[in-house]
């Protein structure tokens, strides 16, 4: 379902990095994650991104 979904809880990736694949969406967020809530910007989704992560 993901496929048909577009990955739409990583859609802010795909704003701040458009010319980024989107099959490097999740690598990418995993990479700046850190920085993202250093920052205190909310990270809204209703599953974890890494389901090894739990939050």
């Amino acid at each position: 379902m993901r496929a048909v979904t577009g990955a739409k809880n990583l859609h802010s990736v795909h704003q701040l990095f458009p010319r980024v694949p989107f099959y490097h969406y999740r690598a990418l967020h995993r990479d700046i994650e850190p920085i993202i809530r250093q920052q205190g910007t909310p990270i809204l989704s209703r599953k974890p991104l890494d389901p090894k992560v739990s939050r």
